[in-house]
């Protein structure tokens, strides 16, 4: 196969696409729709508005076929559809990315897509009603996304001319346009276009005087500049051949990511010899898979400072952590368990707060044995939505912070958080416990917390950067567009334990409280203990299974 041009596909489970789901029914209409923890706006307006405003998902109509499922194409809209959890692929995505996939998917025609659907052995009614689905929701793309950016592709040269076809117009999705042809030098070495040297689909004059090995620029545009395609062109022995394209959209930037200004040079010595004994097995790797020759201390300045401070915070209290069994006997450090370490994860954008500010390793043997015999661990739920891969969640006793070890199956690899925030429910859902801030060392009082644990750190980050702020607040729950609308007034902040005679008036403080002065334990005020009956009621975390009589007894103590 050496020297074939192949392309390999990733292919998900066919429950994740249409609209059945694993056990037999259909799946739940929201997916696609909304992410696995909604967000404050959706919520927020469906709460205030009494379900007067719902999003168009909501009142999909099925056609009440077991084969189909939560299925249909005349809610779908491409702008706004998600995942369940965040990627960061789709939510890094670029016009010219999207422009990419909808290319792809209206490549399909109608007599492509019925011939498909017809292979799954539907009922006629079943494939009658998918196969338009699929072509509303193919035609919903191309229009979403041919528009972001300028539709053309399939660039070739015609004997001396330019020319290329409008995506748009080949498929009926808009009228035929006139274009402009404007070409320019190229620089190849320093990137840039340079002067401006003829208009036209025609190659100038300017153009054919090239040398070999010389480049050239054809940049196309229709109404508006900025919304523009650039063939560059390379000049053989032969002649010219189209080498690349690049587009452009009103308000493209594409930047570089900024070196950091790091003004403390003493953050790698401050690291102990074990520490550094363990980057040195990252940086090994690192150097023998990209063929590079950094030093242990180079490798580390060229981390970012999130990946630096992960590293730096977690082996921390990997070495603070000193684990005994039942009976006192040592049983060495957390870090001591360490064999190498695969993978640090900073900070990244677009990623769920189980993807960042953790570290992927390789464990000695027996590590498993010698959590589950540890006093200072215990064998927490089992992972089945969040650390995908690493079901086996070992979690640090006592009050947060503390260490949770997520192992794989095989108890050789792990990846390790420090969780700043409260896992128990209802807490882990307003604390920020599922945000990447419940890991990160560097935001709020995260930085005191991990020091009250685990005794002094060195927080060098702040000297250049300060204390990190939280994520912004999400956005107002009703968007008014009207400029006389009529915003209510807040309810008076009443004192933690008031009691609101009416219901409707808990209910307002309730989410008040909540959504919008973010004072969270007064809103928890407001729950039942009753909800508490299936939940975690230890302090340090630990996962206790209560019957219906356990509940009762722990809720009225």
């Amino acid at each position: 196969m050496d020297g074939v041009r192949r392309i390999r596909h990733y292919l998900v489970d066919f429950t994740k696409s249409l609209g059945s789901g694993v056990l037999g029914g259909p799946k739940r209409p929201w997916e696609g729709n909304e992410r696995f923890l909604p967000n404050f706006d959706t919520a927020g307006q469906n709460m205030v508005s009494l379900g007067v405003r719902t999003p168009g998902w909501m009142k999909a109509k099925y056609p009440g076929l077991d084969e189909v499922g939560s299925f249909e194409g005349q809610t779908f809209d491409p702008a706004v559809w998600t995942t369940s959890q965040p990627i960061a692929p789709f939510e890094n995505r670029l016009p010219d990315d999207t422009f990419w996939a909808a290319k792809q998917v209206m490549a399909f025609t109608d007599e492509d897509i019925r011939t498909i659907v017809h292979t799954g052995g539907y009922t006629p009614a079943g494939e009658d009603w998918i196969t338009a689905a699929l072509i509303e929701r193919r035609n919903r793309i191309g229009r979403t996304f041919f528009t972001r950016v300028l539709p053309l592709d399939r660039f070739r040269l015609n004997g001396n001319a330019l020319e290329f076809d409008d995506l748009g117009v080949v498929h009926g999705l808009s009228v035929p346009r006139q274009y402009t042809i404007d070409w320019h030098r190229f620089d190849n070495g320093k990137d840039s276009v340079l002067d401006k040297i003829g208009t036209g689909p025609t190659i100038p004059t300017g153009v054919t005087a090239i040398q070999a090995g010389g480049y050239a620029a054809a940049r196309v545009y229709a109404d508006e500049a900025a919304m523009n395609v650039t063939a560059f062109l390379r000049r053989s022995a032969n002649g010219f051949e189209i080498v690349g394209l690049d587009r452009a959209w009103p308000g493209k930037v594409i930047a570089p990511p900024a070196s950091p200004n790091r003004t403390n040079r003493r953050v790698f010595g401050d690291l102990t010899p074990r520490q550094q004994e363990l980057f040195k097995t990252y940086n090994d790797t690192y150097n023998e898979t990209r063929g590079s020759r950094y030093s242990i201390e180079e490798g580390f300045n060229r981390l970012t400072v999130s990946e630096q401070s992960t590293f730096f915070g977690i082996t921390h209290a990997l070495a603070h952590t000193t684990m005994t069994d039942a009976g006192g006997a040592a049983l060495g450090s957390a870090l001591d368990r360490i064999e190498s370490i695969e993978r640090i994860a900073g900070q990244y954008a677009g990623r769920g707060g189980d993807q960042q500010f953790r570290l992927y390793v390789n464990l000695k043997p027996e590590t498993r044995n010698i959590l589950e015999k540890s006093q200072q661990f215990f064998r927490d739920h089992e992972n089945t939505v969040y650390h995908v891969g690493y079901p086996d969640s070992y979690r640090q006793v006592g009050k947060e912070p503390n260490l949770q070890m997520s192992l794989a199956e095989d108890g050789l690899k792990a990846n390790i958080d420090v969780d700043y925030r409260s896992s128990r429910s209802p807490q882990g859902l307003f604390n920020g416990h599922l945000t990447s801030a419940n890991s990160d060392i560097r935001v709020g009082e995260n930085t005191n917390l991990h020091r009250g644990r685990w005794g002094g750190f060195i927080a060098f980050w702040q000297e250049t950067f300060g204390r990190l702020n939280e994520e912004k607040a999400p956005r107002d729950l009703i968007d008014f567009d009207r400029p006389d609308a009529n915003v209510t007034p807040l309810p008076p902040d009443r004192p933690l334990g008031a009691n609101p005679e009416r219901v409707e008036d808990a209910a307002q403080e309730f989410l008040t409280d909540w959504l919008v002065r973010r004072q969270y334990e007064q809103a928890l005020d407001f729950l039942s203990p009753r909800a508490y009956a299936c939940l975690v009621v230890s302090r340090d975390s630990r996962s206790v299974s209560l019957d219906a009589n356990g509940a009762r007894v722990s809720c009225s103590r």
